[in-house]
């Protein structure tokens, strides 16, 4: 299966899909290109959250050297 991102519309897009019951599960997570578990999590996050919970998060949250450099300093400083 791919790790291509996919959009909170493309991702609401396969939620319907399975849940207009056409298709099973695992057809509409082929038809998607994604895995089945993936699927349903996608469908939990929308259930809990709407469609906010399905936009694209940040993972890695960047800092600046600066505060960096702080954050050592201010562990150290505790010794």
């Amino acid at each position: 299966m791919s790790k291509f991102k996919r959009s909170a519309s493309e991702k609401l897009d396969a939620i319907r899909t399975y849940e207009e019951g056409v298709s099973t599960l695992w057809e509409v997570a082929r038809l998607f290109g994604v895995t089945q578990s993936t699927l349903l999590r996608w469908r939990q996050m929308y259930r809990q959250g709407g469609i906010t919970a399905l936009e694209k998060r940040s993972v890695c949250t960047k800092y600046s050297n600066e505060f960096k450099d702080r954050a050592v300093r201010d562990v150290l400083e505790k010794r």
